[in-house]
């Protein structure tokens, strides 16, 4: 187990919260052991590691010592849930970058961010949709104007759940606390944790942009993913329907 000396009384304090559990409060000790607690000592002011501690010295947990497993399933579907709308994104992109030889897009698209996959998906579909690319190449699309506007909110959304999978992954992750005046200590908040990401300011340098995350939120972000893969699917096959001689996305051929 590892250690961190806490500053101010020259003691050692772990820094797993299963250690925390078994670690009684200077008033007394606890009974109930399914919450973790930090017994505070009252120092001199010194930097302070948690914004709302004036007075303590606290050795903060580092994201590995959440011990919530719901909460840590809660992350790995973020990242599950959205692998899948990246491979369909990038699969169906390549259809679009060569109809006839998916392997040339997929060469292409290699490398390339999210992001930048999404402009292509968005500017490919309306360039092999419109009137000029059809009216020499192959017959026009009838609904090509159904298309556009079906496919203007797809991208916005698919672009919403890349903000919010960045804003999980892309952040550093703590345990969050509240106080509790009766043990003078602080307890681990269950279901949750708090996400701190540092960004540029003009002027500033950097800031902290701090959120507290709650079980549900995470939860409900995997939701929003699973609709934009399933809105993306049905955008596909709808839009193979409408062609009149050429599918907009051509099935592999093996």
């Amino acid at each position: 187990m590892r250690s961190t000396r806490r500053p101010g009384d020259g003691t050692t304090a772990p820094t797993s919260l299963r250690s925390l559990r078994r670690l009684p409060a200077e008033t007394g000790t606890h009974e109930d052991q399914s919450v973790a607690r930090w017994p505070m000592r009252p120092v001199r002011p010194r930097i302070l590691l948690f914004p709302f501690s004036p007075g303590f010295d606290i050795c903060l947990p580092y994201m590995a010592d959440i011990d919530d497993d719901e909460l840590l399933r809660a992350f790995g579907a973020v990242a599950l849930d959205f692998s899948e709308v990246e491979e369909l994104l990038v699969s169906h992109t390549a259809k679009l970058v060569d109809p006839n030889d998916q392997g040339v897009g997929l060469a292409t698209l290699a490398g390339l961010d999210f992001r930048k996959i999404l402009e292509i998906f968005d500017t490919l579909v309306r360039e092999r949709t419109s009137l000029r690319y059809t009216m020499v190449r192959n017959p026009p699309y009838a609904n090509a104007e159904q298309i556009h506007d079906r496919l203007k909110p797809l991208v916005s959304r698919i672009d919403k759940v890349r903000e919010q999978r960045n804003h999980v992954f892309h952040a550093y992750w703590r345990p969050t606390f509240t106080y509790d005046a009766d043990s003078d200590s602080f307890i681990r908040t269950p279901g949750a944790a708090e996400s701190i990401r540092h960004q540029k300011k003009t002027g500033c340098g950097y800031i902290d942009t701090r959120k507290i995350w709650t079980l549900g939120e995470l939860q409900t972000i995997s939701a929003e993913v699973r609709e934009v893969a399933r809105q993306l699917k049905d955008f596909v096959m709808w839009a193979n329907t409408l062609g009149a001689k050429h599918k907009l996305f051509p099935e592999e051929e093996y």
